[in-house]
């Protein structure tokens, strides 16, 4: 069985908080299924994070810590480029259901860009999965990821 593991969206200090846990539940039961299995990673890159939702304040960003995933293929984009790429003031005129500024959904649209992003690092790659996994690095896991048969 091939596996590939896509990390996307803002590394943000998850080597302190979630890499032990993704190596642990993750990567290493894609392991014990693949040994060979691959990594593909797209971050939008920032100097820092801001969020009201989240309650974070200028949480400084490190653009090399995404090399901790020891990915196979791995890019990053300007988060400013991405801001620029989101037609922002058309989907105003569907409101703001977090009621937070259109915050929360800038940032959805821009984890949607990443999420895009290193779905086409994986298409480049012209390999060939049966399980793909997609998953942020800010998730932390508490058990081992179930990888289903596939026959």
């Amino acid at each position: 069985m091939r596996i590939a593991v896509c990390f996307f969206g803002i590394t943000r200090n998850f080597s302190k908080y979630t890499l032990g846990s993704i190596e642990r539940y993750l990567c290493a039961e894609a392991a014990r299924h693949d040994p060979n299995f691959s990594r593909f990673a797209h971050f939008n890159q920032l100097a820092e994070v801001s969020s009201k939702r989240s309650r974070e304040t200028s949480v400084p960003v490190d653009p090399n810590e995404f090399k901790l995933l020891n990915c196979n293929l791995a890019s990053q984009t300007d988060q400013a480029e991405v801001d620029q790429r989101i037609d922002l003031e058309y989907l105003k005129q569907f409101g703001d259901n977090w009621n937070d500024d259109f915050g929360s959904l800038k940032n959805l649209l821009r984890e949607f860009y990443s999420h895009n992003a290193v779905t086409e690092l994986l298409a480049q790659s012209q390999e060939t999965f049966d399980v793909v996994i997609f998953s942020r690095v800010d998730v932390r896991y508490e058990t081992p990821v179930m990888i289903p048969q596939v026959q």
